[in-house]
């Protein structure tokens, strides 16, 4: 595959090379913060899952998702869905929806082991088993990364040290033919030396770390009464946390959590027509304590409660639409609702297709931009409100299987309102530097281009 393929450590940097309208960006080095940007938005409108548990950060700024620590060899499969995707993804997905998909046992049994090196001191080794027979099938694999990175300093020889530990581990039990059981773990750790750059004449600044520990559980209880039903009850945890270790000796804490309970159905009416919906719980909840800036919070968090279906239907033997609808609540915003719907419609020569999306998403405050307050007291900001976005696209697809062609073309618009960018100022202390709502609207938009052409045997 072309993920096993690759010579790069990291996901985030193979993702970038494959697809349109994605940017993975980097603040520095191996380890330094990173993120994915889907159709030009900041990083906070794209959602990322890992076998189906949402990968953000509680405790972060907006509660997004920093790709810095996922290694490669033990992923299998990446989906990028772009464009809105809240209504069945909700929250945050108003650029799109990356879904990974990690290795899972196959018929036998495997050992793999790779090895890679680089320049200044980098070394990268994964091992794994995996394997499955008629009831089970497993996978656990570790790999660990290690470079000596380089100094972001001008006034000193030392290196800038990243490590990175990753366990990705699953185990599946068949009971019948009809009911089956899927466990997923997965626990990355990195330790991270950097510089900051306020005063290069102290030497101690050359001394900061960062050690995060993040981890996702899920298991999944499939039912299947026929083959045309499908049934999926998920719990799922997430958990993150984070020690920055300062050149001030001091230290900021931060830990994040997420605890969901998911149920998904599909039913398949015929052929032509499908049903997709479920219910989602979620309970998140930041603490940190900053040393830096005398902030500390403990276990604030908040709930959401969603349900959301999609439907999917062949109108005629050219004409294909879904539409879909979702509902959340969250304890401390209110309501929120978006849907999204398709058409494509296929022509006779089934080598040219016409696509088209619209619709409506929507991103809830983090829970720091609702409890954070720049002063001696936290305080709720129940005056903040979820970001919304409105979205479209329009698109065109044509083969031409005597020159092995493939063409791709689609245009985009993008607009979101109500950005969460500013602060809100009072005369009392106490209440000064509030997150707030923007009055405003930010628009995206492009054209994203894609051909494959397979001129003979030799050029690809």
């Amino acid at each position: 595959s072309i993920i096993e393929k690759s010579n790069d450590y990291f996901l985030g940097d193979l993702l970038s090379k494959g697809t349109t309208s994605f940017n993975y960006f980097q603040t520095g080095g191996h380890g330094m913060t990173s993120g994915i940007q889907l159709r030009g938005l900041p990083k906070r409108y794209s959602t990322v899952y890992i076998d189906g548990v949402r990968q953000s950060d509680p405790s972060s700024v907006s509660d997004d998702f920093d790709f810095s620590h996922v290694l490669k060899n033990s992923i299998s499969r990446v989906e990028i869905l772009k464009g809105n995707q809240s209504s069945v993804y909700g929250s945050g997905a108003m650029g799109g929806t990356i879904n990974v998909t990690t290795k899972r046992g196959k018929p036998g049994f495997q050992r793999d082991i790779i090895y890679n090196t680089g320049s200044n001191g980098t070394h990268n080794l994964g091992v794994s088993m995996s394997g499955a027979d008629e009831k089970n099938d497993f996978y656990i694999g570790f790999e660990r990364f290690i470079t000596d990175g380089i100094s972001a300093m001008d006034n000193n020889d030392e290196s800038d040290d990243y490590q990175n530990n990753s366990i990705v581990a699953n185990f599946g039990h068949k009971f019948t033919d009809q009911l089956k059981l899927e466990n997923n773990f997965r626990l990355a750790n990195g330790f991270l030396e950097y510089d900051t750059v306020d005063d290069k004449t102290d030497p101690r600044q050359d001394d900061e770390e960062q050690d995060q520990s993040e981890f996702s559980f899920s298991s999944v209880l499939k039912y299947k009464p026929s083959e045309k039903f499908t049934n999926r009850l998920t719990f799922s945890k997430y958990g993150i946390d984070r020690t920055y270790n300062l050149y001030t000796d001091g230290q900021d804490d931060f830990k994040g959590d997420r605890k969901s309970l998911t149920y998904f159905g599909n039913y398949n009416f015929d052929l032509d027509s499908s049903i997709v919906f479920g219910v989602d719980t979620e309970f998140d909840t930041m603490n940190y304590k900053q040393t830096s800036t005398w902030t500390e919070f403990n276990k604030e968090g908040a709930t959401t409660n969603s349900v959301y279906a999609d439907y999917q239907k062949r109108f005629t033997k050219n004409l294909y639409a879904t539409f879909g609808g979702r509902a959340d609540e969250h304890s401390l915003v209110g309501e929120e609702s978006s849907y999204r719907t398709t058409l494509a419609y296929l022509f006779d020569d089934k080598t040219t297709k016409l696509k088209s999306s619209y619709g409506k998403a929507f991103r809830f405050p983090s829970l720091y931009e609702l409890y954070y307050v720049s002063g001696a007291h936290p305080k709720i900001r129940e005056t903040i409100k979820a970001e919304t976005s409105k979205g479209f696209d329009i698109g065109f697809e044509k083969s031409f299987s005597d020159l092995g062609l493939n063409i791709d073309l689609t245009y985009f618009n993008i607009k979101y309102f109500d950005a969460i960018e500013g602060w809100s100022g009072n005369t009392d202390y106490y209440i000064w530097g509030n997150s707030t709502n923007v009055d405003s609207t930010t628009k995206a938009q492009g054209l994203e281009f894609l051909s494959k052409w397979k001129a003979n045997d030799a050029l690809d």
